[in-house]
């Protein structure tokens, strides 16, 4: 499971459903407040999700002798990255928050299960900024099958051993 605890799916799932429910119409009211909030949510999922590691990253990260393992920092503690000498760090959402979006607004009937399918799919991981731009040169954020994409731009993920993290 990609998530830190099976709680955090069982709360967010529902409300997810809720926003799904919303009216797309009109859109320069409600449809516009049912896009954002369901992106912003899509996009915060970073907050209840493990993360991933590039190997190249990984090299950076254990030649800088950083206190913890790079899949222990966060997004918000990236300053700490930057302090210890090195902006070569890119946090990326793997499955990107278009994707998800997308996928939600295309579930037919909104059910719990249906949208922990998607979300279960949720995925950052920390890439260098040369791989990130590799990245974006052809698969920014419209990105369907991100390991296509990653094996593309010669993205070599460490993912976490589930049954280690559990």
């Amino acid at each position: 499971m990609r998530f830190k605890s099976s709680a955090h799916l069982d709360l967010v799932a529902p409300i997810l459903v809720e926003m799904l429910k919303l009216p797309r119409e009109p859109r320069e009211t409600i449809g516009t407040y049912r896009k954002l909030l369901i992106e912003k949510m899509c996009r915060e999922l970073e907050k209840l999700i493990r993360i991933d590691k590039s190997k190249a990253a990984q090299q950076i990260a254990l030649a800088m002798g950083l206190e913890r393992d790079l899949s222990e920092y966060s997004w918000a503690e990236r300053a700490r990255l930057e302090d210890a000498g090195s902006k070569q760090f890119h946090f990326e959402h793997t499955e990107t928050v278009y994707e998800l979006a997308r996928s939600l607004n295309e579930i037919a009937e909104p059910t719990v299960d249906a949208v922990a399918s998607v979300l279960a799919r949720a995925r950052v991981t920390w890439i260098t900024t040369a791989e990130n731009d590799r990245l974006d040169r052809q698969f920014k954020s419209r990105r369907p099958d991100w390991r296509e994409a990653y094996r593309h731009a010669g993205i070599e993920i460490i993912e976490i051993d589930e049954t280690e993290k559990g």
